[in-house]
């Protein structure tokens, strides 16, 4: 298959629900033209429904809890502190990183966290540049290859540039808008102008490059939108300011002719041959299921976001009018590579929609991509441009990065990514693999409702009834959100046979049925299981009317039917499950019952096979399939059957002795977190000890420590060996040995690196010498006094040491040396807050005028703080200084 001119298009939140009725009008011509001539339909979704997950699996193939992304932050590994979620943070290759290495030319526009911009065969820039901060500003690392970043400086737009009258078009009365609401239209400046740089920069990549292979660009603009217009859609709702509704209940739908129009205008810069590939990561709540209030928890926007985003395809070999099912966001990539011509990664998780493609071509399959290596792969790194000089000491072995941030935010980040793993992973059935994510979500923020009772779910899919119940108890205890936890309490004691218990806990949820929709369908799933039919189907119709587009009000109506052998209605039901949710292996074999019960074997067993190609691990599944498979011969049904039997015994087996390891890897677990959070709240009640004092005077404390400081690389070991030729005792352990940058010898105390996450350790040097790196000085606690002598050398000559340093001992991180601008700008700050420290005594030493042949002018400044004479220094001065060091050009 040759290559194909493709371009992938991503609009974040977009619905067909909204953009069905605008294309019957007419009003989105480009996106009705790629549906008329292509393959479109629906585009199932993952919980929680955060973009950064989710696009990434569309870009990858592959589900969360193997491309890394768990949410908008992360903890990071080497610092502890919280970052912003970026491509440093993507632990797999993406489908341009794919391209590249077959050398097809691939550039990719804005993908949801894509900064650091990646090294591919093409250009990438990065969702930092799209950022509408100012038109004149290019983020560092922003574009790729970096030569380049020139050439897209006008492509960015700033929101002063966006004119009025593409306001008025999305606000026609734009002049009515009252003051109270004025910000809202600032937000909407800044969203166009992101929209307008990242089209923009799609087109000028098109003109730059009529040959490439693959163009990915994602817009934001439609979810953006949606989160702050959607309220105002119609039809309107009575707790809707009346007012805004009137300015404001055209802005979604015009939103999206807006971007169709902008799409016609991209295609125009596209040349012949092209596949246009459209998809949204979900949808957007726009009827009568559109929160009243959004919650207020970590995430809660995404109670916005609908389970069903949009697909549609067009080009050479793609059907027409076709409408896809079952497509889920990691079948993309795989659908992309095999439109290519190129082999499936076995690990992908995804599948390739080959249903849309009108030719019957092989499916390639290779174990992984990921073991493939070219020059393309080098992974970005994550570069604050704050802690860029904490970064650099941290590399020369200086300091020891602490979390600054807190350990509060970093256990906040901590806990949040595990819930929002812990989801994703059961949302595909992973349920064993969630429970440590849901354990720890739990464990750090147990007062939170939904991370308890999410935890519990997966406790009782697990059978870890007890497990579940003490997970729900915290709820109950805390007094929050209990009608729901009284509705998991019900599954609980279903499960465990206890149906009058599960009633009383159904009787103290029932004040949520009449407007939460999920908890509607939870009771008629319990009601299912307590054999009360009638009310259960009641239940499940009910839900429907407010869920319509939701699979499981469907699926418990086919449940219901086929126990009462309504098998039409069951028929119905389930079809409309996989109409829905395509992969619901449930539906599938209650399709395959109903055949059964009208004895067409052929059509029970395709339905089953279909169940079982979806979840092939199930057993009851295989069961189901290898039962049909023999109903003809009542000999070898007898024998599958005793064996199934054995083989059902030795499952039970098998899932007592997993619950007894399950929950003793939980205690491991919880022991440990336990342990972290001791420390945490040792650190805390630091932090309020602190917090609560009274205001400390500088200097009160009696106590007086004398320290040598100075940027790395400054000379602060030659002046710590001259004090120790001249008799001081030093604070020193031996953890640091001489090497080639420091042949002499670092004279450093290791402990002092964590100064600015322990302050109190400087207590331990009292009566010594102690050398404290420059970026430290700012952390020493304010109630001592200080004798600093602070060493100070030409910051060109720090610069080049401190790079022949990093390149012999850590060649990967050669060429992150900060320049003499950068080291002088923090010399000179720290200076300055030293000079204005009213309990510190200063000594500044030039390091190039000590190793000048009259040494003794820079010395005699230290006879005012040090307890000696002019005369010991400069014999412990001639003893130590050795001039062929400062030639190397590489001493300290």
């Amino acid at each position: 298959m040759p290559f194909k001119k493709t371009l992938l298009i991503g609009w974040d939140g977009a619905d067909w629900k909204v953009a069905r009725p605008l294309m019957q009008q007419g009003k989105l011509p480009q996106l009705q033209n790629i549906v008329r001539n292509g393959s479109y339909g629906n585009l199932a979704s993952m919980p929680p429904y955060l973009s950064p997950m989710l696009w990434n699996s569309i870009g990858t193939g592959k589900d969360p809890h193997k491309h890394g992304i768990a949410g908008f932050s992360e903890v990071c590994p080497e610092t502890q502190k919280v970052r912003p979620i970026g491509s440093y943070s993507r632990k797999c290759k993406a489908i341009w990183n794919l391209l590249s290495e077959q050398s097809m030319k691939a550039h990719v526009v804005g993908w949801f966290a894509s900064h650091p911009a990646e090294n591919i065969n093409g250009v990438c820039i990065s969702d930092a540049f799209t950022r509408p901060l100012t038109s004149q500003v290019i983020e560092e690392d922003s574009i790729s290859p970096n030569s380049m970043a020139s050439s897209f400086q006008e492509c960015k737009v700033h929101p002063g540039e966006i004119e009025t009258g593409i306001l008025e078009y999305l606000v026609p009365n734009l002049k009515r808008v009252p003051q109270r609401d004025l910000n809202r239209m600032y937000k909407l400046r800044k969203h166009l102008a992101e929209l307008y740089t990242v089209h923009n920069s799609s087109i000028e990549i098109l003109k730059k490059d009529q040959d490439f292979d693959f163009l990915g660009i994602y817009f934001h603009f439609l979810d953006w939108i949606s989160h702050d217009f959607m309220e105002f859609h119609p039809p309107y709702r009575d707790h809707i300011d009346k007012e805004l509704f009137d300015l404001y209940q055209g802005v979604v739908e015009r939103s999206y002719q807006l971007q169709d129009l902008l799409l016609s205008d991209l295609l125009t810069y596209t040349g012949s041959n092209l596949t246009v590939m459209l998809v949204s990561d979900h949808g957007f709540q726009s009827d009568h299921q559109r929160p009243i209030v959004t919650p207020n928890v970590t995430a809660g926007i995404a109670a916005w976001h609908r389970p069903m985003g949009i697909v549609a395809m067009v080009g050479p070999g793609i059907k027409s009018n076709y409408e896809i099912k079952g497509a889920r966001l990691a079948d993309i990539t795989p659908t992309l590579l095999h439109h290519f011509g190129l082999a499936i990664g076995s690990d992908m998780d995804g599948k390739v929609l080959d249903q849309l493609f009108s030719g019957k071509h092989g499916i390639q399959t290779i174990p992984s991509w990921e073991n493939t290596t070219t020059h393309y792969q080098a992974k970005p790194i994550y570069r604050d441009p704050e802690d860029a000089l904490l970064n650099q000491f941290e590399s020369l072995g200086y300091v020891e990065s602490d979390s600054l941030d807190g350990p509060a935010a970093t256990q906040q980040t901590r806990a949040n990514n595990a819930w929002n793993m812990g989801v994703a992973l059961r949302s595909i059935g992973y349920e064993e693999e969630a429970l440590p994510y849901l354990e720890e979500s739990y464990f750090f923020a147990p007062e939170k409702p939904h991370h308890a009772n999410q935890l519990a779910l997966c406790q009782l899919s697990l059978q870890l009834f007890d497990g579940a119940e003490e997970s729900i108890q915290t709820i109950l205890d805390y007094g929050d959100e209990t009608p729901r936890a009284h509705l998991v309490m019900a599954n609980i004691e279903c499960a465990r046979g206890n149906y009058e218990k599960a009633w009383n806990h159904l009787d103290q949820s029932e004040e949520l049925e009449d407007n939460r929709a999920t908890l509607m369908i939870r009771r008629g799933e319990v009601l299912y299981n307590l054999n009360q039919a009638g009310e259960a189907l009641a239940a499940f119709e009910k839900a429907k009317q407010f869920t319509p587009d939701d699979h499981r009000p469907f699926l418990g109506c086919a449940k219901v039917h086929l126990q009462h052998k309504q098998l039409e209605r069951a028929r119905d039901n389930a079809q409309k499950v996989i109409d829905l949710q395509y992969d619901c292996v449930e539906a599938h074999l209650i399709l395959s019952e109903i055949s059964e019960a009208h004895e067409h074997w052929e059509n029970s067993l395709e339905h089953a096979k279909t169940a079982l190609s979806i979840n092939p691990k199930n057993i009851l599944v295989q069961h189901r399939v290898n039962t049909i498979q023999h109903w003809r011969n009542s000999s070898e049904l007898n024998d599958y059957l005793k064996l199934f039997k054995q083989l059902v015994e030795h499952k039970k087996e098998q899932q007592l002795n997993k619950k007894s390891q399950l929950d003793k890897d939980s205690l491991t677990r919880f022991t440990q977190w336990e342990g972290e959070r001791e420390a945490y709240r040792a650190h805390q009640s630091q932090i309020d000890s602190i917090h609560t004092k009274e205001v400390i005077t500088p200097g009160s404390s009696g106590k007086s420590f004398t320290l040598v400081s100075g940027l790395p690389r400054s000379g602060t070991s030659m002046m710590m060996k001259i004090l120790n030729q001249a008799g001081c005792s030093l604070m020193t352990d031996s953890i640091r040995t001489p090497d080639q940058s420091n042949p002499n010898g670092y004279f450093e105390w290791e402990p002092i690196k964590s100064l600015a996450a322990n302050p109190e350790v400087i207590e331990q040097s009292e009566g010594k010498v102690t050398k404290v790196i420059s970026l430290l000085l700012p952390y020493l606690p304010i109630e001592h006094q200080y004798n600093i002598i602070f060493m100070c050398r030409d910051t060109q000559e720090i610069s080049k040491s401190q790079a022949s340093m990093i390149d012999s001992q850590s060649p990967q991180a050669s060429g992150k040396t900060l320049t003499s601008q950068e080291l002088t700008k923090h010399k000179e700050t720290i200076l300055a807050i030293l000079h204005c420290a009213p309990n510190v005594r200063l000594v500044e030493i030039d390091y190039n005028g000590l190793l000048s042949e009259e040494p003794g002018r820079q010395l005699k400044q230290l006879i005012e703080i040090l307890p000696m004479t002019e005369q010991v220094l400069m014999q412990a001065a001639q003893a130590v200084i050795d001039p062929a060091l400062y030639n190397q050009k590489n001493s300290l």
